[in-house]
């Protein structure tokens, strides 16, 4: 399975666990703002290699941004935390990091 499936599992999984996401509704998304929530998990991704600090971006309809963030623990397939953001757009910096994939990991 690829990654990305996996960690959409994984992020289903953990929805229904927890019964919803975090969400934050922000004009412009940047990565500092997503690098200050890894910062604040390091607990969770420090040296494991199995757990994979993600970004998952979806353009909606009405023009708007859904970028999901989160620790995803590949050895086990589940989401050990997330949370969603809502944006008008994504910084400079995310929209290069992600290229044209959906999903970008952090290393």
């Amino acid at each position: 399975m690829a990654l990305l499936e996996a960690i959409l599992v994984g992020l289903g999984t953990f929805i229904v666990a927890v019964g919803t996401l975090d969400l934050i509704r922000i004009v412009t998304l940047w990565l500092g703002d997503v690098t200050d929530w890894f910062r604040a998990r390091f607990h969770l991704i420090g040296q494991n290699l199995d757990h994979i600090a993600f970004g998952i971006r979806e353009a909606q309809r009405n023009g708007r941004v859904s970028y999901v963030q989160g620790v995803f623990d590949d050895q086990r397939g589940n989401v050990l935390a997330s949370r969603r953001w809502d944006a008008e757009s994504l910084g400079t910096d995310l929209r290069r990091i992600h290229g044209p994939n959906e999903l970008a990991v952090y290393r």
